[in-house]
């Protein structure tokens, strides 16, 4: 598949035709990317810029894993979650989930770029969020989960308290005895 076609591209070229039909009124475009999400298909350039020399090293404990809460412990059960708690699929599947995010982040710089050229960007309020990280293997998880430090965009500070959060990584995740 040619990078033009893939989700992120093609969702970029169609918000950019949006804004420049609607240019000459007000508008609202909620922009919504789909990738990294399995399956994990990674179009040239972007297959290839990482390596499994790139991927961070793996945040989890021995200690998450004796005596789990329940919730916890039907997470670690989790068929993602037991394919990245192996390093083979780490090292396999982080690099292709890098270049996906890298591709965004060209596609979002595409946006901003048509924004300025077209005289739109100083008329525009741009809202950017995320609906959640994935572990990718940290604390013995795959995807998305309950809200721990490890895949949460935001500081303590936002949230009210460690405890709505999730606290540090390793920490809270077994029940207290």
């Amino acid at each position: 598949m040619a990078e033009e076609d893939s989700e992120t591209p093609y969702t970029t070229t169609r918000a950019i035709e949006f804004m420049e039909q609607a240019k000459e009124d007000s508008w609202c475009l909620h922009l919504s990317y789909i990738k990294p999400h399995w399956p994990y298909i990674v179009p040239a350039p972007y297959h290839d810029m990482y390596s499994e020399e790139d991927v961070l090293s793996v945040k989890r404990s021995e200690v998450e894993l004796e005596d789990p809460h329940p919730l916890m412990e039907a997470y670690y059960g989790y068929r993602y979650s037991q394919a990245f708690s192996r390093d083979e699929v780490r090292k396999a599947v982080i690099p292709a989930y890098m270049g996906l995010i890298t591709q965004i982040d060209d596609q979002i710089g595409r946006l901003m770029t048509y924004l300025k050229d077209s005289g739109q960007a100083h008329d525009t309020l741009i809202v950017f969020t995320s609906d959640h990280g994935d572990y990718l293997g940290d604390q013995w998880m795959g995807e998305k989960g309950p809200l721990l430090r490890s895949i949460r965009p935001y500081p303590d500070d936002h949230c009210g308290s460690q405890q709505r959060c999730g606290g540090d990584a390793g920490a809270g995740h077994h029940r207290p005895h």
